[in-house]
């Protein structure tokens, strides 16, 4: 499984609540957005607590959860996005826990903010939390149906909760928007493969390839699912490429050829 990771948001605020200081909450937003992109996580984790400190306010849209208020109809663009923002660098930064807390309260401030939903449930897929996961990702989709994040990130929670038709759908959808993105031809190729789809996990193997050459895992499925296509010369090649990319594989793909050979042989035992 191939994740994707959140992506760190721009604003573009229109209206808003009053502020103590709305100009230099903005100015430390775009520090912190600056020194995100250059992955001074910790830095840009200051300049957005000093944005939100700056920007007072903190309107809901009918919170339910950390900050629940009475419905008012004015949300606070610069807050959402810089508890988003926090949010998605404590991500960066390994706290899940602080990155979960920021995120709900970007949702709870604006239930309609797909991206807090996406990147909450990449939190949570992380803490191997899989149906709060799935549900952020529904949310996210259900708002936002070509959302690239939740789209890959929720393929990848359904396969490990066994729908693989769902995950398949997603990853389709997936390379709709994006033909040329290795990691949904890599994904998909790989949950074909479990499914027991060989031909199909060859040929989306062979796509993120055609990709992405240095693709190492790629090379070990399309191996994997050559075997099962009676391909012995041409799953070896793939193999020796795999290794010579990443040796580490080394352990880890000699258990997976074993067992996909153990299971070829109970299954020229089954009788139709």
């Amino acid at each position: 499984m191939r994740r994707m990771a959140t992506v760190i948001a721009m604003m573009a605020l229109g209206g808003g609540a009053a502020a103590q200081d709305r100009q230099a909450a903005l100015r430390y937003f775009q520090k912190g957005i600056d020194r995100f992109h250059k992955q001074e996580f910790a830095r840009a984790i200051e300049e957005f607590s000093k944005a939100i400190e700056q920007n007072s306010g903190f309107p809901v849209r009918g919170g339910s959860g950390l900050l629940a208020a009475p419905r008012i109809a004015v949300v606070d663009e610069l807050n959402v996005t810089a508890y988003y923002n926090r949010g998605v660098a404590k991500q960066a930064m390994g706290d899940l826990t602080g990155a979960d807390l920021d995120l709900s309260r970007s949702i709870d401030m604006d239930p309609r903010h797909a991206d807090s939903y996406a990147a909450r449930g990449t939190v949570r897929l992380s803490q191997r939390r899989l149906m709060p996961a799935r549900e952020d990702f529904d949310r996210a989709i259900h708002l936002n149906r070509d959302h690239v994040l939740a789209l890959n990130n929720r393929g990848n929670v359904r396969k490990e909760l066994g729908d693989l038709a769902g995950s398949i759908q997603d990853y389709a959808r997936l390379i709709d928007l994006q033909p040329n993105a290795v990691d949904a031809w890599y994904n998909r190729g790989a949950t074909r493969y479990v499914a027991g789809d060989f031909k199909g996990a060859r040929e989306d193997s062979s796509r993120a390839i055609e990709l992405n050459p240095d693709c190492a895992e790629a090379y070990g499925n399309r191996g994997l699912a050559r075997l099962y296509l009676n391909q012995e010369a041409e799953a070896q090649k793939d193999f020796e490429e795999c290794l010579r990319l990443n040796p580490e594989f080394a352990v880890p793909l000699a258990n997976r050829i074993a067992a996909a050979r153990r299971d070829m042989v109970l299954r020229r035992l089954v009788i139709p």
